[in-house]
């Protein structure tokens, strides 16, 4: 699809977005979507830009989708999206929720870039799944491998709380990458809201990158950032629909509380690390890395209600946040490995499934080494690897089976 922008403006009077794989829309510069916008899934399991004409999104209209779609591609090129301050909008929303036993598609290999968004008053970009854990719990059943990039949004009203307070997040997805994006909340009234916020609401999130990033808030409230586990019920870590929040990258990006002065903590603009949000739910953040970032007048509050936290790791940066408030349990920054129990032959273990005791919870990505003993075969997800020892490395959910007839010595030790 091709919107011109010689005509201003370009008004839609239905609802745009994904209707199949492998589709392109490419907008000229000065193209201008002059109406109330949202995002839900109302068929398609992978909605991104809705426009409509003298009309609101209110929840509960649309049904969830059953399909997502592959190698779609959103060209802004600067186009302005105009959300006229509609309570319950979303910009850019590539969601395909479904139960934990799975049965929903996902969006994968997408990218959306080039916009401007203005007057936002829901979330300007937001990728969530609810099924990362199927009944055969893969990797990729969660959306994957999808890039946002080039997007500047500003929000104009605290009308936010329906949108769960997300100008920009991620929610149960992996391989999700942003770059370059402005997200302003300087505007934004008194209000709860999280600026970016990733979590692992029903799902395993991990690998999130975020790159010459912007970040800024209001200079009264909020969070910026917060990378929280999760505190809804099925987010045990003892069960696999597991709950864990890792390997979050963030690059060369600033966080500004909006502030004038000072270093404010969580709930007053300042950066939110916490596992379960002090809920009942068990839950674990992990591999948490600030590369060459900078805070402005920001300040980082911990929270963690047990042995569930990582690793959080501060390089190379410009500065540091002004303050710290909390504390964090769990692992030291250089753990020495944990023994595995072997069982009778053949045995396995399932990554984030196989959990002996409550501090010896798997991270995102452990690595198992296998040695001595007697072994005739290993096998990793089902597939023999032809050796009878070494070094795996393997994800969440993934399991690797040992057949032995005198049992070897298993090690694993958290990435």
């Amino acid at each position: 699809m091709y919107l011109y922008g010689d005509v201003l403006p370009f008004v839609l009077t239905q609802a745009l977005h994904n209707t199949g794989n492998g589709q392109v829309v490419w907008c000229e510069p000065d193209v201008v979507i002059e109406n109330s916008i949202t995002q839900a899934t109302p068929g398609d399991g992978a909605a991104i830009i809705y426009a409509f004409s003298g009309s609101t999104y209110i929840n509960g209209v649309y049904t969830q989708g059953s399909t997502g779609f592959s190698y779609c591609y959103w060209l802004g090129n600067g186009a302005t999206v105009n959300g006229n301050n509609e309570a319950t909008n979303y910009a850019i929303y590539t969601d395909t929720k479904g139960p934990l036993s799975g049965g929903v598609a996902v969006a994968s290999e997408c990218e959306f870039g080039g916009f401007n968004l203005i007057n936002i008053a829901g979330s300007a970009v937001v990728v969530e799944c609810f099924n990362g854990h199927g009944a055969t719990p893969t990797d990729l059943q969660a959306n994957h491998n999808i890039r946002y990039f080039e997007i500047y949004a500003t929000f104009s009203s605290s009308s936010n709380a329906s949108n769960q307070g997300i100008p920009c997040g991620v929610n149960s997805c992996n391989r999700i990458r942003f770059e370059d994006c402005f997200i302003d909340c300087l505007n934004l009234p008194n209000a709860d809201y999280s600026n970016p916020f990733i979590w692992s609401a029903q799902g395993t999130s991990h690998n999130i990158t975020f790159s010459r990033c912007y970040f800024r808030g209001n200079g009264v409230s909020g969070q910026v950032p917060e990378v929280q586990g999760s505190s809804v019920s099925g987010g045990g870590l003892s069960s696999p629909q597991s709950s864990i929040t890792g390997k979050i990258r963030f690059e060369d990006c600033t966080f500004d509380s909006g502030a004038t002065s000072g270093s404010p903590l969580a709930g007053t603009g300042g950066g939110y690390l916490d596992d379960n949000n002090s809920s009942s739910e068990v839950a674990f953040v992990t591999d948490v890395e600030f590369l060459r970032c900078q805070w402005v007048h920001c300040g980082m509050s911990f929270q963690s209600e047990g042995a569930y936290f990582g690793y959080l790791r501060f390089r190379d940066c410009y500065s540091l946040p002004g303050a710290f408030s909390g504390s964090l349990s769990g692992r030291g920054p250089v753990p020495p490995g944990t023994s595995v129990t072997v069982g009778a032959s053949p045995f396995t273990y399932q990554v984030g499934v196989t959990v002996s005791t409550v501090g010896d919870i798997d991270t995102a990505e452990i690595a198992m080494i296998v040695s001595g003993g007697t072994v005739s075969e290993i096998d990793v997800n089902t597939t023999k690897t032809g050796l009878t020892q070494g070094h795996f490395v393997l994800r969440q959910t993934d399991s690797i089976t040992v057949h032995y007839t005198s049992a070897p010595t298993m090690t694993k030790i958290p990435h």
